[in-house]
């Protein structure tokens, strides 16, 4: 499920590159991110601790968002390259997260949901100092949004970077740990040293699944 939904986005994205107003890369951590996909993944539903009741539910709901997402590649698939199509593809995927998010967190305890969300942001590692919810929860500056939104301007040409050095393997893995990187020292040294230790323990304990998967994100 995870491949079938990174074909589309890996298309997308390579697409959409330095078109106006469209932010490819963020919408590719919340498809990675998604509650519909992890959720439909037993190491993460594990994570939750899910009472029996809560398991039966979250994999009903979880099964029937992978229909849909499938139902959606496939349609963007034989779309063939309309920028047009695609975009409102991708929204409309984007709003079947929402709602099964939603759903989902709705069966969940305020524990259980807070774990999901410290999930979600281990798999993204230091780019989820670009959600809002943790940008409030460390208390960031206007001087700090600011800086973080620059920074976050150039992702589209480092990760078409990456996209041009897929070519060769090698070449690939250099440059995902040159991004990885500049990443971590330019968003991590916007914070100020109270602020850091906030984001480490916003991130909750370390998940070995999580970070497996973060090595194949965005």
């Amino acid at each position: 499920m995870f491949r079938s939904a990174g074909l589309l986005l890996l298309t997308i994205c390579c697409t959409a590159i330095g078109q106006m107003g469209f932010d490819p890369f963020s919408m590719g951590r919340k498809m990675m991110t998604s509650t519909g996909m992890l959720m439909g993944q037993n190491e993460f539903k594990k994570e939750l601790k899910l009472s029996g009741d809560q398991n039966k539910k979250i994999s009903d709901l979880a099964k029937n968002h992978q229909k849909k997402i499938q139902e959606m590649t496939k349609k963007a698939q034989s779309s063939g390259p309309d920028m047009g199509a695609m975009t409102a593809q991708m929204k409309e995927m984007d709003d079947l997260n929402d709602e099964t998010d939603k759903a989902i967190r709705a069966e969940l305890t305020p524990e259980q949901s807070r774990r999901l969300s410290q999930l979600q942001w281990q798999i993204v590692g230091v780019k989820a100092v670009y959600e809002p919810d943790l940008q409030k929860e460390l208390g960031l500056s206007e001087d700090q949004l600011t800086k973080l939104a620059e920074w976050k301007k150039g992702e589209n040409s480092r990760m078409m970077a990456l996209v041009q050095a897929s070519r060769s393997a090698n070449a690939m893995k250099d440059a995902r740990k040159k991004i990885k990187k500049d990443d971590e020292t330019n968003i991590l040294g916007i914070l100020q040293p109270d602020q850091l230790q906030k984001y480490k323990l916003a991130l909750g304990p370390e998940s070995k699944v999580a970070k497996k998967l973060s090595e194949s994100g965005f």
